[in-house]
């Protein structure tokens, strides 16, 4: 994942990822619950008449201390609603943000634990330059 956009996802997102905070592929030994985990993978360049793209797919999880997904729902949306028309709040050294689109619903599940965890994804779609 490109430096620079995962600094920008940590800054947007961070403040509504609950109070354990935000953490890049996997949560430090110990994390205050509730927290979230972010990963990303790189999409093919895609192309259309006049543009090339550079997708990457990022997959936010949280997971909760509740022994319901309110907790975890409450959150995931506050992270869609930190994405949400945030394209002009990134500044990725060499391209432009053109477009973040969530792409799931908030998906509840339980882990073997009772833990609560919900999952979204989005797609962000750069250009060059």
């Amino acid at each position: 994942m490109i430096t620079g956009l995962r600094e920008d996802i940590y800054t947007l997102v961070n403040a509504s990822a609950g109070a354990g905070g935000l953490h890049y592929v996997q949560a430090k030994q110990g994390a205050t619950f509730p927290f979230s985990v972010f990963t990303a993978f790189a999409s093919p360049v895609t192309k259309d008449t006049m543009n090339s793209y550079y997708e990457y797919y990022v997959q936010f999880m949280t997971f909760g201390t509740t022994n319901t997904a309110e907790e975890t729902e409450t959150i995931a949306h506050a992270i869609i609603t930190a994405l949400d028309e945030s394209e002009g709040s990134f500044s990725v050294t060499g391209y432009t943000v053109v477009s973040i689109d969530n792409v799931t619903a908030p998906r509840s599940t339980r882990d073997e634990g009772g833990r609560w965890q919900t999952r979204i994804e989005f797609r962000i779609r750069l250009t060059k330059g």
